[in-house]
């Protein structure tokens, strides 16, 4: 049975007997999901609160940090640990006192392929960044001992009250930095301070993209740039009146997005030219 040892951050947020304990540390991507279970709402036994995986994010991940070796991911992973007792051990500081927060974290997997970890926020995170690099450490706050109550309660609060950075947000942030540099690293990101704020922006200037640099933008109407704006917007909005719950995601719409269009180059190159209505109109 392998086991796992990790300094921790051992402490109570609420002084209330039924909160939870919180335990806070990093772990290699490759050890959290050795014990650590990703369980799905629609699994028909032993159902978790997780929604299925989409690939597109998983590789919106991996993409992300394969494109610059500073990009990191801060955010933590959210989960809940099962332990039997003794699983927690004090540290000895060196003037012989024990910390009343640092401690040391024993995590156990049985044999029969039971995982004491269950993921709760974070499980894309988890599998972009094993995509890319297993080894890489993340943050992980985890949820000592919780009941199923509180494991499903906190899952339905933090994905439902998170909000989105706007556009403005984020350029009101460039002001303080490099702005070239900084827009490059957005980029990579899938955010812009293109003067174009938005989707379009992207799609001018993102690699995998078909109309990388064709599109006709306000600084820049050469004539190699043969894609008005308003074909772009009018066309993602089209999918996005679908409706669809994946296209929710901006990641998954544009890899969608990039795959028809992308296709359609493919087959069709010798209309990829200025004299194409296909290109000069809404598609």
């Amino acid at each position: 049975m392998p086991d796992f040892r990790y300094e921790c951050f051992y402490y109570k947020q609420r002084n209330v007997d039924l909160a939870p304990m919180f335990c806070i540390f990093c772990a290699p991507v490759g050890e959290i999901l050795e014990w650590s279970a990703i369980k799905r709402l629609n699994e028909p036994t032993d159902p978790g609160p997780q929604r299925r995986t989409s690939r597109s994010k998983v590789l919106a991940i991996a993409r992300y940090l394969e494109k610059e070796g500073r990009n990191t991911i801060p955010t933590s992973i959210i989960l809940t640990l099962d332990l039997p007792e003794n699983s927690i051990q004090d540290v000895l500081l060196e003037n012989g006192v024990v910390s009343e927060k640092v401690k040391i974290l024993t995590i156990i997997t049985d044999d029969v392929g039971q995982k004491p970890g269950l993921i709760i926020d974070g499980q894309h995170r988890l599998l972009g960044i094993k995509e890319f690099d297993p080894n890489i450490n993340v943050n992980v706050v985890a949820l000592i001992n919780a009941d199923d109550t509180e494991k499903a309660f906190q899952f339905l609060v933090i994905n439902n009250k998170a909000s989105k950075v706007s556009s403005d947000h984020i350029r009101g942030l460039a002001l303080e930095y490099q702005e070239n540099e900084l827009s490059e690293r957005l980029k990579v990101a899938r955010l812009t301070l293109h003067p174009n704020v938005g989707l379009v922006g992207l799609v001018d200037t993102e690699d995998i993209s078909p109309f990388k640099g064709i599109i006709k933008l306000p600084i820049d109407d050469s004539e190699s740039r043969i894609v008005v704006p308003a074909s772009i917007e009018t066309s993602l909005s089209y999918i996005q009146q679908q409706k669809l719950k994946q296209f929710e995601s901006e990641d998954v719409l544009m890899d969608f997005y990039y795959g028809i269009w992308g296709t359609i180059k493919e087959r069709w190159g010798d209309i990829w030219n200025n004299q194409s209505k296909l290109l000069s109109k809404v598609g």
